[in-house]
């Protein structure tokens, strides 16, 4: 299962739990905070965390995991350009390791923050240009209700 969380102020906000269906064994996700369980200790430390076994690693506290089933559980956090921007966590029903895998899950970790960077870039500037569209348009009713005028 892998989850999104993104950052807003202090707290994780999750956005996606993959596959879809899996979010019903979680029931409600309680709020994430920075510093709070693995995803939010990520963040915090700026650094991929692994635990290969949730229940005996006392940096995962969060229950709703425990319940759900889950083993092992790796928090990657979502750099782009210096910002932190959430935290990208993978868990499995099964005892493994997701250490040895690290700098590929970095890698993908890197590629989604670059492609969320992206679209935040995109939306903003979506809407600079619609609001300069909406203004210049403004603009020429203006100016044609001054030269109508005169």
């Amino acid at each position: 299962m892998a989850f999104l969380f993104l950052l807003q102020g202090d707290r994780l906000v999750l956005q996606q739990i993959l596959p879809s269906q899996a979010a019903q064994r979680l029931g409600a996700i309680p709020e994430h905070r920075v510093g709070e369980c693995l995803c939010g200790r990520a963040v915090m430390e700026d650094k991929p965390l692994f635990a290969s076994d949730i229940f005996t690693d006392p940096r995962c506290t969060w229950v709703e995991c425990k319940m759900a089933g889950f083993r092992s559980f790796a928090a990657l956090p979502l750099r782009s350009g210096g910002k932190i921007l959430g935290v990208i966590g993978l868990a499995s029903d099964t005892q493994r390791d997701f250490e040895p895998q690290g700098e590929f899950f970095e890698t993908l970790a890197g590629q989604l923050a670059a492609s969320l960077s992206n679209a935040h870039l995109y939306e903003t500037a979506r809407k600079e240009l619609a609001e300069r569209l909406k203004v210049e348009k403004a603009l020429r009713l203006s100016e044609e209700h001054y030269r109508l005028f005169f």
